[in-house]
């Protein structure tokens, strides 16, 4: 918020040179300046509530099973991340897009980040074991049953940051918002639900399952404005 806030005197400055006239601080900028402070607090808000929630699972392991399961499952986890790592990078790339609002280059980047996350949730519910042993090297037991599973969240969880990353530059805060709020209220809701008959990793599972659709509905919600160049 810092950065941003000097970033705008350093451009107000600079069309001052230009202009050859003195700066004053007008309404209109201060008026920016607390929508930038309003959509950097969302973004936080909603960046850390995804984030916190793609590792709900690993937390409850370390909190609910004991050391040796919970590094089995760890194995899990992990594998199941690769799927967030390998679409992080078209978060990114969504993002120009976002900023210059074309709907059919996010719808672009949209379809290819899901094409690539259930494309590996197949594979890796097609081999479990093998995927676990060869590429981490550990035998996961009985957790490896999970890992199809962990992978689906994942995956969901790689598409609603797209989208939570594209509401942030579309503007869309109180959309942004309250999909936050239903996500993590969507999660504990599952958790406490199902962690009697289900056991706390899959009652986590389920709840992650559960927050990304939150938000990517309020993402899909968001791609319906308006204000789109296409």
């Amino acid at each position: 918020l810092i950065t941003l806030i000097l970033v705008e005197i350093v451009n107000k400055r600079g069309a001052e040179a230009k202009t050859k006239t003195s700066f004053i601080p007008t309404k209109a900028m201060f008026q920016r300046l607390v929508f930038i402070r309003e959509q950097a607090l969302v973004a936080v808000i909603a960046l850390t509530i995804i984030t916190l929630l793609s590792s709900a699972d690993s937390i409850v392991s370390r909190l609910f099973l004991d050391t040796h399961s919970a590094g089995q499952y760890a194995a899990v986890a992990t594998l199941a991340k690769v799927i967030l790592a390998a679409t992080s990078p078209l978060m990114w790339l969504a993002l120009p897009p976002a900023v210059s609002k074309d709907r059919q280059k996010i719808m672009t980047f949209l379809s290819i980040t899901t094409a690539i996350s259930f494309s590996a949730c197949i594979i890796f519910s097609l081999a479990p074991t093998f995927f676990l042993q060869t590429l981490l090297g550990i035998d996961a037991g009985m957790f490896t049953t999970l890992l199809p599973l962990a992978s689906i969240a994942m995956a969901l969880c790689s598409i609603a940051f797209v989208l939570v990353s594209v509401s942030v530059c579309l503007g869309t805060l109180r959309n942004l918002f309250f999909s936050s709020l239903a996500a993590t209220a969507g999660y504990f809701i599952v958790f406490l639900t199902l962690q009697l008959s289900l056991g706390s990793l899959y009652a986590s599972l389920y709840g992650q399952i559960v927050a990304s659709l939150c938000f990517i509905f309020g993402g899909l919600l968001a791609l319906r404005s308006r204000h789109f160049t296409s």
